[in-house]
């Protein structure tokens, strides 16, 4: 990998940083059991009728997964999975 290719690549992971910096993150501990529960059932639901439970084909499902995992992560956490 060439010195360019190499600082193309940091570049585009450094956008990506940013993105997720500019978009911000949700601080899921801040939320009540029953918000969290029904966040994941409504996500759930969404990549259930997408159709891409098993296997996301979509950016869009791909995070929704991220989120589910996140939500089901805090669930666990206050025993309630």
């Amino acid at each position: 990998m060439t010195s360019e290719e190499e600082q193309a690549l940091f570049g585009q992971l450094e956008d990506g940083f940013q993105k997720i910096l500019d978009e911000g993150v949700d601080n899921l501990q801040s939320w009540s059991t029953g918000q969290l529960l029904k966040e994941l059932a409504d996500i759930t639901n969404k990549i259930t009728d997408a159709r891409q439970v098993l296997y996301p084909r979509t950016q869009e499902a791909r995070d929704m997964h991220s989120r589910r995992n996140a939500i089901q992560v805090e669930l666990r956490r206050r025993d309630v999975l």
